[in-house]
């Protein structure tokens, strides 16, 4: 991606502003985005290619070639910083908010991709396993199944409450020690409670799922002494090019841009919450639920007389959980990832997350009259509206979100024909009449 097509975004969405946002802005912003949130040593001697040649020659030695070859055309991306819309759509919110945005160096470049894009999937495939206690929630569509579950199993220990946090700067600010010993950790548990050796990954379709087991030749074997090789390549030799040619070093956090960063990610924080986790007393685990999708966490907890719920929440947000320089800051309280929640007296209420519910605020989807196919925008009305079903706890809910998913579709000038029509699939499909009285009204 060209380093300047993020500012041209920007000027698309907010043209009051970007007519002083110019270009050597833009490369100062990245400057100090980078060097701020990811600190990163600067190359003092050799080029580009002389990093590739090296690799080359190691990448032969370590037996990497017979998983995928070597690109000997290969380079480093130029990194480039993405706004959040939460920070940026809002004025207020944007002045206060300017300077943190993400810094990204994507690997589409990389001369050691597909080997990369292998063991980011082996990592992943561990990383949704992990044997012992912990947080780690694989799919954010489980969300409301947890919150019901939770408020089930608590409901009769006191009065359910709910904290929502993030982990700020969980990925620039990782600590590199935790992430060896992390998976290395789950790697040996792995082989002791499971009896495994390594991952088999496919080589090509990414259909098929990993497995323990091989699988046949239209995959490969890689042992976990592989993988971790890897991830201790990945973590020494994170390189960016900055736009005045000049190359850098990543020396703190998760590798921006690499395939095995949600790997490492999910893995070295559920390492630590099970080294937390162990530190607890059996009352203590009874009286509260928690998980995590990658750096956003949901706890679900008890108050209650017999139990100290504010001591407890006070050290899990020093951060007797994760390792310092990691810590925690608020979230929304109502709102974990795509879910939308209420818990009053111990019952609780959830639909899909939609910040479009009560006015236009945000674009997500093609406008009907745009130049994508009909099949396609169809598509998309009836994958979200099953999306809307699936997180709807009651028909209240159901009818809610429904109406403000479908308004949002008007707005995009889809035919009221096909809003009905798509109504009419998901009565029939969910079997569930709160759809016909949607239809009604479009």
């Amino acid at each position: 991606m060209n380093l300047y097509s993020a500012g041209t975004g920007y000027e698309e969405h907010f043209p009051c502003k970007a007519t002083t946002y110019k270009r050597k802005k833009y490369g100062q912003h990245l400057h100090n985005n980078i060097t701020r949130t990811a600190p990163f040593a600067n190359r003092e001697k050799g080029t580009m290619r002389d990093v590739v040649n090296a690799w080359k020659v190691l990448y032969k030695a370590r037996g990497w070639s017979k998983y995928a070859p070597f690109d000997t055309k290969g380079g480093f991306n130029q990194p480039y910083i993405l706004f959040k819309a939460k920070n940026v759509t809002d004025p207020e919110k944007r002045a206060r908010l300017w300077k943190k945005a993400r810094p990204i160096a994507p690997g589409t470049k990389h001369p050691m991709r597909r080997l990369l894009g292998m063991a980011g999937r082996a990592w992943s495939f561990i990383a949704a396993r992990i044997p012992g206690e912990h947080m780690v929630l694989n799919k954010t569509s489980q969300v409301p199944a947890f919150i019901q579950q939770s408020v089930a199993e608590l409901s009769s220990k006191g009065e359910i409450q709910t904290a929502v946090r993030d982990i700020e700067g969980c990925f620039p600010n990782m600590p590199k020690n935790a992430i060896r010993l992390a998976l290395r950790d789950i790697t040996h548990r792995l082989k002791e409670q499971l009896n495994v050796e390594g991952v088999w990954v496919p080589k090509w379709k990414r259909s098929i799922d990993c497995s323990w087991q091989y699988q046949g030749k239209e995959g490969s074997w890689v042992s976990f002494e592989t993988l971790l090789d890897i991830m201790e390549f990945s973590l020494d030799h994170a390189y960016v090019k900055m736009p005045d040619g000049t190359l850098w070093k990543q020396k703190h956090g998760i590798p921006m841009g690499d395939p095995l960063s949600p790997g490492m990610t999910i893995g070295t924080c559920a390492w630590m919450e099970n080294e937390w986790l162990k530190t607890m007393t059996e009352k203590d685990k009874e009286h509260f639920r928690a998980r995590r999708y990658m750096d956003d966490i949901l706890m679900v907890l008890v108050r209650s007389p017999s139990w100290d719920t504010d001591r407890f929440m006070q050290d899990f947000e020093t951060s007797h959980c994760y390792w310092p320089p990691l810590k925690l800051e608020d979230g929304t309280e109502d709102t974990f990832l795509e879910t939308r929640f209420v818990i009053e007296n111990n019952q609780a209420t959830y639909r899909l997350k939609n910040d479009n519910e009560t006015e236009y605020r945000i674009w997500r989807y093609h406008d009907f009259d745009s130049y994508g196919g009909y099949t396609e925008k169809r598509a998309t009305l009836f994958n979200c509206l099953r999306k809307v079903a699936s997180y709807a706890s009651n028909d209240a809910q159901l009818l809610f979100s429904g109406a403000a998913k479908l308004k949002e579709f008007e707005h995009l000038h889809y035919p009221a024909g096909i809003r009905r029509f798509a109504c009419t699939i998901l009565a029939r499909d969910t079997c569930n009449s709160t759809w016909l009285k949607l239809r009604k009204h479009q």
